[in-house]
């Protein structure tokens, strides 16, 4: 072996070293943080109601200090929810082949007893369910409107047509 190739393997053996001796000590610091007593920490909910009202918490804090672009995002997912929802419900169903069939009065009622049972999770402190409740009534709501717009629509049509 030459003392060239044994100078370069010499050289590539302390890199290596350095290397390693360097990731230790980022290994170190990373445990030495771990182990350190949190600070600013938020504690980590023991359930779901925690972990909302936590969200909710911070959601109060994004309306008074955020923009209104991020209000909107938080708008734009309880939307989602109610879409969703509006979905499964269809699926489950049959959508408005279904649902037109019903009149008005059909809805309000299926909506208000909807309304009792979100009023009774409240009452136990579920607000998961309390929310889920609410997210279904809205999506009812949207089925009734929907309703009374193609009935509407179709009163219209036969207006025009006979008249």
């Amino acid at each position: 072996m030459d003392n060239k190739t044994a100078r370069q393997d010499l050289e590539t053996v302390i890199r290596v070293e350095d290397l390693a001796l360097g990731s230790m000590r980022k290994l170190r610091a990373i445990q030495d943080w771990l182990r350190a007593p949190p600070e600013d920490m938020v504690p980590m909910p023991q359930n779901k109601d925690q972990a909302r009202a936590m969200a909710l918490t911070g959601m109060k804090w994004l309306e008074d200090n955020a923009p209104d672009q991020l209000i909107t995002l938080t708008n734009h997912s309880v939307l989602s929810d109610i879409s969703r929802e509006r979905r499964r419900q269809d699926q489950k169903w049959g959508g408005p082949a279904h649902d037109d069939q019903f009149p008005p009065q059909f809805w309000t009622q299926l909506i208000q007893d909807y309304a009792g049972w979100a009023r009774v999770m409240a009452g136990m402190g579920s607000s998961d369910k309390y929310r889920n409740r609410l997210v279904q009534i809205a999506a009812l709501a949207v089925a009734a409107v929907d309703v009374e717009d193609r009935t509407a629509f179709r009163r219209c049509n036969q207006e025009n047509t006979h008249g």
